[in-house]
């Protein structure tokens, strides 16, 4: 739904708000002979309009319509129609207004929570650098390079063990357990 598309039906909306305070008040006043026709027409027009921003909505289309054999009723049952129907369509378009909001508000916090993901990493790798940069400026290396072309003498080995005395031998012979 693009945003004109959401205005419209939030003025809808307005408009079925406003027709079932309305009514209301000529249910509640007694008003019902001499409203009844007028409520019907104006929910007619509203619904027609409805039905053409939202052509393909079933709801709307099909189950909001005036029922056209209810032209005998009395006006009280024509407000008491009108008043059903246009509070269902007035309950049904601003659940569409809040589903809508829903939807672009979690599109922004999902692009907000990627933002913040890249900030953190900046942060993060930011941070990282210069404190290896504090580390290693402060280590002090020492390497001394031979500049002749011999390589340095290796190591002498260790020299071997010593061999068991006699008497030591002898005594393992004998008892091989120690």
């Amino acid at each position: 739904m693009d945003e004109k598309d959401f205005r419209n039906i939030q003025q809808l909306a307005l408009a079925f708000r406003a027709l079932d305070r309305s009514v209301e008040k000529s249910l509640m006043s007694g008003m019902g002979e001499a409203a009844g026709a007028t409520a019907v027409s104006s929910y007619r027009r509203l619904q027609a309009r409805a039905a053409e921003l939202l052509a393909e909505d079933f709801y709307i289309t099909e189950v909001l319509q005036f029922p056209d054999d209810s032209e005998n009723e009395d006006g009280d049952d024509k407000l008491a129609q009108v008043h059903l129907l246009a509070s269902q369509a007035l309950d049904y378009l601003e659940g569409m207004a809040r589903a809508h909001r829903r939807a672009i508000n979690d599109a922004a916090d999902i692009e907000d929570v990627r933002g913040l993901g890249r900030d953190l990493q900046e942060q993060i790798a930011t941070l990282t650098r210069n404190t290896l940069r504090r580390a290693l400026g402060s280590i002090d290396l020492k390497v001394e390079i031979e500049r002749s072309g011999t390589p340095p003498a290796p190591p002498a080995p260790p020299a071997p063990p010593e061999a068991p005395s006699e008497p030591e031998k002898r005594k393992r012979d004998e008892d091989p357990l120690s």
